[in-house]
């Protein structure tokens, strides 16, 4: 991950303000004025993830598809998936619509206005409202994988029973992170005996890696069989695998202390070629138990380990992940620095002292 550019000097004299206030929290607003071009995203980060009412309504204006910067109004999609504030799904659902229009016409979009699109997707999947089905569905069939997974993770979250039929047909695709997300959203259908159906299938008639998957959606159903399979991945392989370290991080998804320790086994293993996986399912499960390890393992590391250690204590979060991404913020490796700082935004906060 580029490291983010050095702060402003007017942006500096309005974060290290006098003594008297060193204890309050910037004002965000101003701050997102005074900023260059390419500190502005970060900001806006911090803005969604704080969910203070008074920033919704200035980020829903500037929110402009047509005419602003592809990597602000990313930004401010993301931002606003997160406020969850219903006057958000309209604009959301007209970006989708011209981003998907501007895709016909191009064929191939342009990286920031795909990225921007992956993020409208991901924003419009956080409601649960009618005016998102029609995105969603749209979503699940992309040729973007990203796209997908996020049409598909809404479409569960709606729980539409003729969505199940949809979310099935994915199953098919060539594409493994899709077929994954497809079993990941059948286990949000409870209720429906096609999304059992099809994951009970699975198990007798897939490869290992999808069984997993399976698994872990008969678990989010309740069935007990699905947390069975994780428990046996984990103790029938004596030697780690890549079907063992994902019924780890579901177990870990499902709040099993198996799974914790069958990935912080692995982060500890110098050798283990599965550490970098390891790392970045820990950060996903997003999962505290898992910070005093990272954080001490942190000052040991070549730089590719830190960068990703970082990242991920800015995904779990917490008080302890939160003090070492201070502590990270200032950190000589440039990549280092930047993660610790787009992981204090991604948890609203944008002092970094």
């Amino acid at each position: 991950m580029p490291g983010l550019p050095r702060l402003g000097a007017a942006l500096l004299l309005l974060l290290l303000a006098a003594p008297a206030r060193a204890k309050a929290k910037p004002d965000l607003l101003k701050l997102l004025d005074m900023a260059p071009a390419e500190e502005k995203p970060v900001i806006v980060r911090a803005m969604g993830r704080q969910g203070k009412n008074r920033y919704f309504k200035p980020l829903l204006k500037l929110f402009d598809p047509r005419r602003g910067s592809p990597a602000l109004n990313a930004a401010i999609a993301h931002a606003l998936g997160d406020f969850g504030d219903r006057a958000a799904v309209g604009p959301l659902v007209d970006a989708w619509d011209y981003l998907l229009e501007a895709k016909f016409k191009l064929v191939t979009l342009p990286p920031p206005m795909q990225a921007f699109r992956v993020e409208v997707a991901a924003a419009l999947a956080k409601f649960e409202e009618a005016r998102v089905l029609a995105p969603l569905k749209r979503a699940s069939i992309d040729d973007d994988p990203a796209v997908v997974q996020h049409g598909l993770a809404g479409l569960a979250r709606l729980r539409q029973v003729d969505s199940v039929g949809g979310v099935v047909a994915m199953l098919s695709v060539p594409n493994e992170n899709i077929v994954q997300a497809a079993y990941e959203a059948l286990g949000e259908f409870k209720g429906d005996p096609r999304a059992e159906d099809a994951l009970r299938s699975c198990l007798e008639n897939c490869s290992v890696l999808k069984q997993v998957t399976a698994a872990y959606g008969l678990a989010r159903l309740g069935r007990k069989v699905g947390s069975v399979k994780l428990d046996g991945w984990l103790e029938e392989n004596y030697e780690v695998t890549r079907e063992g370290l994902l019924a780890a991080y579901y177990l870990l998804k499902l709040r099993r202390k198996e799974g914790l320790d069958y990935l912080l086994k692995i982060v500890e293993n110098e050798k283990s070629e599965f550490r970098a996986p390891a790392v970045q399912a820990l950060g996903k499960a997003g999962d505290e138990r898992a910070v005093p390890v990272l954080i001490a393992r942190i000052p040991k590391e070549g730089r590719e380990m830190r960068l990703l250690m970082t990242q991920a204590l800015g995904r779990i979060g917490g008080k302890k992940a939160v003090a070492e991404l201070r502590r990270l913020a200032m950190d000589p490796e440039e990549s280092v620095r930047g993660a610790a700082k787009l992981g204090l935004a991604e948890l609203g906060i944008y002092d970094f002292g």
